[in-house]
């Protein structure tokens, strides 16, 4: 697969928790459970967005990251049967539940990642405009910054139980991009 970008990843991940509905609604309210089906199920929206997206997924914490996405060819030569090493990761991605609970910790490891294009998913209880100015200046603050803004590979991405809404914003130097 070519450059990934953020608005494909967006996109897909628009399709595969609208499909999803029911089961992600049904779990919003519990974090352990609702997690557990983004992330580490076997079935888990994250695993569905890979195989949509024809990548590999590693879904059990890679480097401290929730979870990687990877071509074979990103995978090492030669490593014993059922490990995952990477030398290449094609997508870092994190999910928070709590959005007040450090969210400045996850952009600041993803922008020390290097991957092709870094993912984060949190839940804010409405457009979290300061919010998104004090992530923009860590991200800003960077040796990365032009870079990220140039790939626009940096991608937020925030929901609401309210109305099962999804909002996707890409890091760009001056402000974040929304997804429309």
């Amino acid at each position: 697969m070519g450059n990934l970008s953020s608005n494909t990843f967006y996109r897909t991940w628009l399709e595969v928790v609208n499909t999803n509905k029911k089961e992600l609604e049904s779990k919003w309210g519990s974090n352990i459970d609702y997690t557990s089906f983004i992330i580490h199920e076997e079935n888990s929206i994250i695993c569905q967005i890979a195989e949509k997206l024809k990548l590999l997924c590693y879904n059990s914490d890679y480097y401290l990251l929730d979870s990687v996405l990877y071509n074979k060819e990103d995978l090492v030569p030669e490593i014993p049967k059922g490990k995952v090493w990477l030398r290449d990761i094609q997508v870092a991605f994190e999910h928070e539940n709590t959005f007040r609970s450090g969210l400045y910790q996850e952009v600041a490891h993803l922008t020390i990642i290097n991957a092709k294009l870094k993912v984060l998913v949190s839940y804010p209880e409405d457009t979290p405009h300061e919010e998104l100015e004090y992530l923009h200046n860590i991200i800003s603050n960077t040796r990365h910054a032009a870079d990220l803004s140039k790939n626009e590979s940096l991608l937020l991405v925030f929901g609401y139980k309210n109305g099962f809404a999804w909002e996707g914003f890409v890091f760009t130097r001056d402000k974040w991009k929304e997804i429309t």
